[in-house]
Order: C-alpha cells, then sequence, then structure tokens
C-alpha cells in the first residue's frame, strides 16, 4: 500500500487558485443581493409597508367577514 501524497507544486496553486476563486465569487454574490436588498428607495419601502399594511387589514375584514 502506497503512503498518500498530497499535490505539491504547480496541482496544489491550481487547487488553491479555484478555491480561493469560489470564495470571493460567492462572497461577491451573497454581498450583491444583500446590498441591493438593504439599499431600496424610500418610496419602494415605503410602498413595501403599504402593501403590507394592506394584506393586514384584508385579513382582518376577512376575519370579521367569517365572524
Amino acid at each position: 500500500m502506497e503512503p498518500l501524497q498530497l499535490p505539491v507544486g504547480v496541482e496544489l496553486l491550481f487547487v488553491g487558485a479555484l478555491l480561493l476563486l469560489f470564495l470571493v465569487v460567492s462572497f461577491a454574490l451573497v454581498g450583491g443581493v444583500l446590498l441591493v436588498r438593504q439599499n431600496r428607495s424610500p418610496d419602494q419601502q415605503r410602498l413595501d409597508r403599504l402593501e403590507q399594511q394592506v394584506e393586514e387589514l384584508q385579513r382582518r375584514v376577512d376575519r370579521l367577514d367569517d365572524q
């Protein structure tokens, strides 16, 4: 049985570069999504809040209609 051989030289650099590239792209995607969600315009945020309030009021009306 042969002893376990670790990759050395160019192979190790290639694998390390691929791993680093994967990590950088992953963090960039996650950061970009979070940044886009956070930096919405105030009008859009206001509209989102109003939509949530309308949905809540509709649920209340539906409950009162059921009673």
